[in-house]
């Protein structure tokens, strides 16, 4: 058992591990609020942004880049770190109260959710620089509501949590089907933001391959049906 260590806060909490080793996670820090670090051979770093902001990672693949969220004052939700860079994903509009990423794969698909404040939850897909409502996405348009998706697997798959018109909570699996006619495409286009980029002054490794060495615009890797139009599976 290794400690990883902590901010000085009192605590520390991991998200994910990849395949090299790296950690990421969130710890507290004397101020009181929450960091996100990355951990690798032995060394913790603050991948946060300096002040009092609150900042979290969830998830890092095996190009190195993580997803998570930060909350510092103007553009903040959803966030994505590579190489140094930390890019503001933001959140869906109408939904800017919170937004966290909570997964991504190595083509940078980052799936998570946003919040209101009155509590509404609905999850959301990130590639390429759109965000997009994955209920906008689900093929035909159905009353189960799409809220907390859990991981994005490498053909584009989405584990996620449902609510059903009874308000049952379940587990269900979007698959990418290809399948996104004219009303789809224009509740895409109805829901984009613009994610913004802030130079962190940080020193992230990179590993092997760049991490958008898979990347083509939304919904269009070869070999991989579109992530454009989703079937839902309960």
């Amino acid at each position: 058992m290794i400690d990883l260590g902590s901010f000085g806060g009192g605590w520390s909490w991991p998200g994910w591990v990849n395949n090299k080793g790296q950690v990421v996670g969130y710890s507290l820090v004397p101020s009181g609020v929450v960091h996100a670090f990355l951990w690798e051979h032995g060394r913790l770093t603050d991948i946060g942004r300096p002040g009092g902001y609150s900042s979290g990672a969830y998830w890092i693949n095996e190009a190195g880049a993580i997803t998570g969220f930060d909350y510092a004052p103007g553009p903040s939700g959803a966030a994505l770190w590579k190489h140094g860079m930390l890019t503001v994903l933001g959140t869906l509009p109408g939904y800017d109260c919170a937004a966290e990423g909570h997964s991504l794969n190595n083509a940078e698909q980052v799936v998570g959710e946003a919040y209101t404040c009155d509590g509404t939850i609905h999850g959301f897909l990130w590639e390429n620089g759109d965000m997009v409502d994955l209920n906008d996405l689900v093929q035909p348009p159905t009353d189960v509501v799409v809220t907390f998706p859990v991981q994005i697997d490498e053909s584009g798959k989405i584990a996620t949590e449902v609510i059903t018109p009874s308000g049952d909570i379940q587990a269900a699996l979007l698959i990418p089907s290809g399948d996104c006619g004219h009303d789809c495409e224009q509740r895409i286009a109805e829901h984009r933001n613009n994610p913004i980029t802030v130079n962190n002054g940080l020193s992230m490794p990179g590993f092997g391959k760049p991490a958008d060495w898979l990347r083509n615009p939304f919904g269009l890797r070869p070999g991989v049906p579109s992530s454009s139009g989703v079937f839902l599976h309960e």
